[in-house]
């Protein structure tokens, strides 16, 4: 039997996992394997392939997720306490009960109606009321038409299912000049 080994962002190894008579290439393919009540901290999962994996009740918390598979997971009781799941495919994922405080999903791809989601529809709510940004503000509307909301927060928003750029991709594509007159400072997109 061959071992897979998980590591964290420094190389220390967390979890071993056997993959059969798989070969594992980068990155690796981890579909369909057990992962229940793993310790999986800190974890560099990116672009893995976990395609219904069983992760209940795994610690992923501050994981790298970034452009991983996770279609069809069973993801319920997890700690994505502060993972990066942005740009992951988390369609018909099992999320509900789990801990998402902090997780970043820019960019993920998941159905309107799923726990994922709820969960990124929470996240966006935190993040507007710790930034003080009012619904019928013009940073708001802005935000808006970024992330794809179709709605206000209290009628809950679906955000796209298709994959969308994030803000930090949005800003650095728009060109800001200022312009000094004898009134004061313009600004122009």
């Amino acid at each position: 039997m061959t071992t897979y080994e998980i590591r964290t962002l420094g190389g220390k190894v967390i979890h071993e996992v056997e993959v059969g008579d798989r070969k594992i290439a980068y990155p690796p393919d981890l579909h369909g394997l057990d992962f229940t009540n793993a310790s999986l901290r800190w974890a560099d999962l990116q672009g893995v392939n976990l395609e219904g994996a069983i992760l209940l009740g795994a610690d992923l918390a501050e994981s790298n997720l970034q452009h991983a598979n996770l279609k069809n997971v069973d993801a319920r009781y997890c700690d994505f306490t502060k993972a990066d799941l942005r740009e992951s495919n988390l369609e018909n994922t099992q999320m509900y009960p789990a801990e998402t405080i902090g997780a970043k999903f820019y960019g993920a791809k998941f159905a309107p109606d799923s726990d994922a989601a709820e969960y990124s529809r929470i996240g966006q709510q935190e993040i507007c009321r710790r930034m003080r940004i009012r619904e019928n503000s013009v940073a708001y509307r802005k935000l808006c038409r970024i992330n794809g909301w179709n709605g206000e927060f209290k009628d809950h928003p679906s955000p796209r299912t298709e994959i969308v750029r994030t803000p930090i991709d949005f800003l650095r594509h728009v060109r800001l000049d200022a312009q000094i007159d004898k009134v004061g400072l313009e600004f122009s997109l």
